[in-house]
């Protein structure tokens, strides 16, 4: 897709999955999107107060992505020496925010993905490889196959980011001692992007976190954090069976976002999102935490099945850990009894499911538990 990142010209960028559902795709554009003149508006997962949601965009202004990119080729450096691998989508904030950088300083951006291709990690490698690439970026499920397969680096990448969902320490070394040079990432499609990086170098047990210039960021009462700056979004586009409506979420230019953490000299700590946060007969536990631990697990064991886990209600306890298998279950017993041994008593699995596949999103790697139980 060609942007032009100087006009008032607007782009409604739509993953072909959801195309389907958008049956009122002009007249949605002829009321809504016209009215926001030099915008891209990008799908999120992110829910809203109300339910039947068909489809929920961020509009984003060109400004604000093109500060987000200002701020991240300061952070590493960057410029027109520099030959970006593209993997993910352009209509996901994690790729369209390559063209904004890429505009900036004048690298090339060179494909490592067809637009109708599947992930495949050693196709991506050899890309890489061939193109010379320095640059770029990746989601955790895809380190994970990088790693799983035992991929090295090829040796033009200096710098890859991580996002999309946090990495857990495991992978984490692991593709480090590979060779990949990961920069761990913090974002939101609300914020244009990044929010805060991990500095070019850092191979601490975890990465931390530098909080970019280009934005402010604030711990609320409750531990949600907020974010206030020039690259933040306008507003929502929800589209409902029913109606479809704009909604702007910001009091006074501060966006409250679902995500919990704390800032510590500069850097940003990110416990997870509010709705992983769940108790446990009083307990609280984030639940992504204990998926990290058995992404760390599965490593260790070389399980080559899929796995997750997901909270139940539970009449005594109010919620209680399930794990979700599909695949190979050779060392499943294994797991759970790995699992069960490094975590609390009352975080430990207390039921395995069998399911045929465990439906993800594509970049996330987040399961769909309504899917998987259908």
């Amino acid at each position: 897709m060609t942007v032009n990142w100087r006009n008032e010209e607007s782009h409604w960028l739509i993953n072909p999955a959801l195309q389907p559902k958008l049956e009122d795709k002009k007249k949605i554009e002829a009321e809504f999107i016209s009215r926001f003149p030099g915008h891209i508006w990008l799908a999120t997962s992110g829910t809203s107060s109300e339910g039947d949601i068909i489809a929920k965009f961020v509009g984003l202004p060109k400004k604000a992505l093109i500060v987000s990119a200002g701020a991240v080729n300061a952070h590493i450096k960057s410029d027109c020496s520099d030959i970006w691998a593209q993997a993910l989508p352009e209509f996901h904030v994690g790729g369209l925010s390559i063209r904004a950088r890429a505009h900036l300083t004048g690298a090339e951006i060179v494909p490592a993905l067809g637009i109708n291709e599947k992930w495949d990690a050693q196709i991506y490698c050899n890309r890489v490889k061939d193109s010379k690439a320095t640059l770029s970026s990746l989601v955790p499920a895809q380190v994970y196959d990088l790693v799983r397969q035992g991929l090295k680096s090829p040796p033009t990448l200096r710098n890859i980011f991580v996002g999309g969902a946090s990495i857990n320490s495991g992978l984490y070394q692991k593709a480090l001692s590979l060779g990949w040079k990961l920069l761990p990432t913090y974002g939101l499609t609300e914020c244009g992007s990044q929010v805060a990086t991990a500095s070019s170098g850092e191979t601490q047990h975890s990465a931390r976190l530098e909080i970019l210039p280009h934005i402010r960021v604030q711990v609320g009462k409750s531990g949600l954090l907020g974010f206030k700056g020039l690259s933040l979004f306008t507003g929502y586009l929800i589209i409902k069976k029913d109606k479809v409506y704009f909604e702007d979420p910001k009091k006074e230019g501060l966006f409250i976002s679902e995500d919990c953490g704390a800032i510590n000299d500069g850097y940003l700590i990110v416990s997870g999102r509010s709705s992983d946060f769940i108790k446990i007969g009083g307990e609280g536990v984030y639940l992504n935490r204990l998926r990290e631990k058995l992404k760390d697990i599965m490593l260790k064991l070389n399980f080559s099945g899929d796995a997750e886990l997901e909270a139940r209600s539970d009449q005594r306890l109010g919620k209680t850990v399930h794990l979700y298998t599909a695949g190979d279950r050779t060392l499943e017993d294994e797991l759970v009894d790995s699992f069960n041994k490094e975590v609390m008593p009352f975080e430990r699995i207390r039921e395995v499911h069998h399911v045929s596949s465990l439906n993800r999103t594509p970049l996330k790697g987040i399961m769909d538990l309504k899917k998987v139980l259908q």
